[in-house]
């Protein structure tokens, strides 16, 4: 995990250096867009990073290392801040698709995406306080309908499109929603679903508010743990989490211009 924080650096650089050579030909608005992706992107993947080196699970209260930063708490509070940058993103791309094609309904669902994404970041922080299932099935079922309307926006405007950069871009687009989509509903809110009710069966208790927060902060309250066994679920999500997520991130920054190679241009033109 950590070696994928380093090749992210390095792609994150690579996207700067991209996006400062093209920043001269986009208009002033374009240019705030971008400028303002870059910055959400930085948020998101440095976030991972941070995670990458010092992972921790949150709920189950397992970390690697026995330091302050790998409490549930520090990781919570960095990966409520790396997410929130990564709605602000999808909120960011979907508003430029609207307004460059005239869409209402895809603008109005680019408005969504941070409150949604931000309700679900309260439901994980009361799952990682509470160790209640139910609010990581809400966080993740939140994240798995932000997935779906952006696949209805895109499909919305799929059609708008002639420009091969831009139709690309949508092919890619859709597909990683698709599939993220479906191993959401197919894979992650079912296993979740699947530790709650083992927990309801076997009578869990759950801890209040204080009593969680204190021991989500507190590192004795955790499992230091390399166990394979331990770690073998949230190796795999984290995987995928550091390194298709953060480069679907990075790569949203230099994306094609949305206001360009639509079909309206070339009959105008």
């Amino acid at each position: 995990l950590s070696i994928l924080a380093v090749i992210n650096a390095i792609l994150l650089r690579s996207a700067y250096t991209t996006l400062a050579q093209r920043q001269a030909s986009y208009p002033t608005w374009l240019r705030n867009v971008r400028s303002r992706q870059f910055i959400m992107s930085t948020i998101y993947v440095g976030g991972c990073a941070f995670r990458s080196i010092l992972p921790c699970h949150h709920t189950l209260r397992r970390a690697l290392v026995g330091c302050y930063a790998s409490t549930g708490f520090v990781g919570r509070c960095v990966a409520t801040i790396a997410e929130l940058g990564a709605a602000d993103q999808a909120g960011l791309l979907l508003r430029e698709i609207g307004h460059a094609t005239n869409d209402g309904v895809i603008t109005f669902l680019s408005y969504l995406m941070v409150p949604l994404l931000v309700s679900a970041e309260l439901f994980s922080w009361y799952a990682c306080v509470t160790t209640n299932y139910i609010g990581s099935i809400v966080e993740e079922s939140l994240w798995a309908m932000c997935a779906f309307l952006s696949i209805v926006a895109l499909l919305r405007c799929y059609n708008e499109y002639v420009g091969r950069e831009q139709r690309d871009f949508i092919h890619k687009a859709l597909t990683l929603n698709m599939v993220y989509f479906t191993y959401m509903v197919s894979v992650d809110v079912p296993n979740y679903i699947k530790g709650h009710i083992a927990n309801t069966t076997d009578g869990t208790s759950y801890y209040n508010l204080i009593d969680g927060l204190k021991t989500l902060i507190n590192i004795t309250e955790h499992k230091i743990t390399w166990s394979y066994e331990d770690w073998r679920y949230a190796m795999c999500w984290m995987t995928l989490y550091f390194s298709i997520a953060c480069w679907s991130s990075i790569g949203v920054v230099n994306a094609p211009r949305m206001d360009m190679g639509l079909a309206r241009q070339k009959i105008v033109g």
